[in-house]
């Protein structure tokens, strides 16, 4: 809720702490995940290039978090009210990070599963 915040100092602070807990392993990213992503495509700058460095630095781990997490942002964006264009801008960041076919190939199939049958 605080990433909402009208305030960027507030805003600002939060994803500060945020990025600096999930870096050190203090707390999943898993739930505030879809709020940091919305992050990117804040009206402050700093925001945005703070989003950006933690996405960035998620990407050099072993594990590749991004593509694990792919999935639960794009149907929480989905979800939510989010303009196109913002919605565009999110996904085309953090699909940059996805390098490998396969991993492609594995991220479609499972927003796939994802669709109501």
């Amino acid at each position: 809720a605080c990433l909402r915040d009208k305030s960027n100092r507030v805003r600002r602070h939060t994803l500060m702490v945020l990025t600096h807990l999930i870096l050190n392993d203090m707390v999943k990213v898993k739930g505030q995940v879809c709020e940091i992503a919305l992050c990117l495509r804040d009206n402050e700058v700093r925001i945005r290039d703070m989003a950006r460095l933690l996405f960035n630095e998620l990407s050099k781990r072993s594990n590749n978090p991004i593509y694990n997490l792919l999935p639960d942002i794009v149907s929480r964006l989905s979800a939510m009210a989010v303009k196109k264009e913002d919605f565009r801008g999110i996904m085309a960041f953090l699909l940059n990070f996805i390098k490998k076919d396969r991993q492609n190939e594995m991220l479609v199939d499972k927003l796939c599963h994802r669709f109501p049958k």
